[in-house]
């Protein structure tokens, strides 16, 4: 299957990047164990004693991505990005201690061309997982003009050359990550209800009536649940009661249905959000969330941590807090 992300119908490969104002930092991947405690030994605030990147002012992720104040040179880019092998993907769908993971065993992985600055080059997907909330805050990693969504997904990439994620890491160009937005519909109301409050304006029922009379909306009414390919991944979730891969469910999706129906996306130079928190990522995330169901969003926060703390993953959030990266933000759409 392949589907081609590309704006204003150009299609341009683009093989210069923005030159960093640092050199970024490049970390091996580590075996020691890390939570998100903010008071516990392991928690984020010691990331850099178990991988010197996490400490880097460079190009760390996640980040804040100000779509409402970019500068228009920085929008309307000529990028596409291309799905190969999209159907049918198998792999183990488990709890790490720190995420559900899906781990990508097909024998004919997807991989995904015309990547930002690098449009020749073959990104194979390695895995597949999910950052979220308890619900009390945001869950995504990034935000959107301050924003966090109430989950996010991520889909990591290495570029075929280097073989695999753990040589990639130690290269600047090594990973590509694709990031898509969870909105759960308990925010949505919060947010149309936010603003009829503000604005005098209808109610937020009279809102989503009038999203749907428009065909604007991919819920088909705040009384039904959002169907597709991620919400039935998702369901697999409540299948995973226990941490470790001998604990995981086998499953097949088609990667590419996974993404929002909208192929406009904000893209810009970062790190794994994690240790060893390489500066080896082009990150290009979905400016468009994924609609998910309550149940959904419920059976993520319901998840074990591993380690020593153990509880839930959601106690604490599994979503790093947003860093100050002053790379370049660019989009594939007008704004």
């Amino acid at each position: 299957m392949l589907r081609i992300l590309m704006l204003a119908g150009v299609v341009l490969g683009v093989s210069s990047s923005p030159q960093p104002a640092n050199k970024p930092n490049l970390c091996h991947v580590i075996s020691h164990h890390f939570d998100y405690d903010p008071n516990g030994h392991d928690g984020p605030a010691h990331w850099p004693e178990l991988a010197s990147c996490c400490g880097s002012t460079v190009r760390q992720s996640p980040r804040d991505l100000p779509l409402d104040s970019l500068p228009s040179q920085e929008c309307d880019k000529p990028f596409n990005i291309q799905f190969h092998n999209s159907t049918d993907q198998t792999g183990l769908f488990y709890d790490n201690g720190h995420a559900p993971n899906m781990a990508i065993n097909s024998a004919s992985p997807t991989y995904v061309t015309g990547v930002p600055y690098a449009p020749e080059a073959k990104y194979i997907l390695a895995g597949i997982h999910f950052h979220f909330s308890d619900g009390s805050k945001g869950g995504s990693e990034h935000a959107l003009n301050g924003e966090r969504y109430d989950g996010e997904m991520h889909m990591v990439h290495y570029k075929e050359e280097y073989g695999g994620v753990a040589e990639s890491v130690l290269h600047e160009d090594g990973l590509m990550v694709i990031g898509v937005f969870l909105q759960g519909p308990k925010s949505i109301f919060a947010k149309l209800d936010h603003l009829s409050l503000s604005y005098k304006m209808p109610s937020s029922r009279q809102i989503w009536d009038r999203l749907k009379s428009l065909n604007r909306h991919q819920f088909g009414s705040p009384d039904e649940s959002p169907v597709g390919p991620l919400n039935d991944l998702l369901k697999e979730v409540s299948n995973i009661h226990e941490v470790g891969k001998e604990f995981g469910v086998d499953v097949q999706v088609d990667v590419e249905s996974l993404l929002p129906k909208s192929s406009d996306f904000l893209t810009y130079a970062g790190s794994l959000t994690t240790p060893p928190c390489s500066e080896s990522v082009r990150w290009i995330v979905m400016a468009d969330p994924v609609p998910v169901t309550q149940d959904a969003l419920e059976a993520l926060r319901a998840l074990p941590a591993g380690g020593h703390g153990h509880g839930l993953i959601a106690h604490f959030s599994n979503a790093r807090d947003l860093q100050n990266n002053q790379q370049p933000v660019e989009t594939n759409f007008k704004c």
